[in-house]
């Protein structure tokens, strides 16, 4: 699987700020993604699934706020006849840093507790969407129009609005994500054990070789991450036989395609189809 570097492969020069408008008539499944700077992506049309390190989100109409990270991400058409489309904001670290020392004391009077997330999600309001209606028009005319500086107040603007309407969120997205390796690699684990993805996929999220990411997890679970993946699943989809669910409903549930799959492999776990339980 490609890893597309992004925002490096949609412009011609990466700058310190890029905004990219950005379409594609043929949207793309579970594609590995290198965020090398931070983004805000308004959605436009469609929809977008992220699998970040220890979260996955999916969304319609709205804003997410993205660190630059190491992603798994889909985009879907809604509209058959419709293109995916969507508003890029890229800009690096050094930027965040600037508007955190200016506004340091009015983020200050509104610190939240609660851990960072790896992405927040904010529902368009009626100013959110005026503002990305103006950059996509002014991107309209020209791609040059719109200079570093310009840039850099129509962002600080956009924070600004968000520190304001949507503290939470936005002081999520400026905490720094600090967390130790070991700590972070059972995170990761833990987070997708029903997702359904591949230990190629895994490993990328971790940041690692797939060599290297079997031998972190042999060591952390001292078995095989086919082995502890399958028994994860099939322990839950037993809970979810004993609660009276049918395996038509639980085998998208614990991370299988097909129901025949999912039956086969719970027979080969328990010795027993999940009809016999209910």
């Amino acid at each position: 699987m490609i890893i597309y570097n992004v925002p490096n492969i949609l412009v011609n020069e990466v700058e310190n700020i890029n905004f990219i408008y950005y379409e594609n008539k043929s949207p793309n499944e579970k594609n590995k993604v290198l965020f090398s700077q931070n983004v805000i992506t308004f959605l436009i049309e469609g929809e977008k699934e992220i699998f970040l390190a220890e979260s996955k989100v999916k969304f319609q109409n709205s804003i997410a706020l993205i660190r630059a990270s190491h992603c798994l991400m889909s985009e879907r058409k809604t509209n058959h006849n419709t293109p995916y489309k969507a508003l890029l904001l890229f800009f690096n670290d050094s930027f965040l840093s600037n508007f955190k020392i200016k506004y340091k004391d009015e983020l200050k009077t509104n610190i939240l507790k609660e851990p960072p997330q790896e992405v927040n999600i904010i529902a368009n309001d009626k100013y959110l969407t005026i503002f990305r209606k103006s950059i996509v028009e002014t991107l309209s005319l020209n791609t040059n129009v719109l200079t570093q500086k310009m840039k850099a107040l129509k962002l600080e603007e956009l924070l600004l609005y968000l520190m304001n309407h949507y503290p939470k969120e936005l002081h999520s997205f400026l905490k720094p994500q600090i967390s130790e390796q070991s700590t972070l690699f059972k995170s990761i684990i833990e987070h997708n054990q029903l997702n359904n993805l591949s230990i190629d996929e895994l490993a990328f999220l971790c940041n690692m070789s797939t060599s290297t990411f079997k031998r972190h997890f042999k060591k952390h679970y001292n078995t095989t991450p086919q082995k502890w993946f399958l028994k994860q699943r099939m322990n839950y989809a037993n809970e979810l036989t004993k609660q009276g669910k049918k395996p038509s409903e639980i085998y998208k549930i614990v991370g299988y395609t097909s129901l025949s799959n999912f039956i086969k492999a719970y027979k080969n776990q328990f010795g027993h189809t999940p009809k016999l339980t209910l």
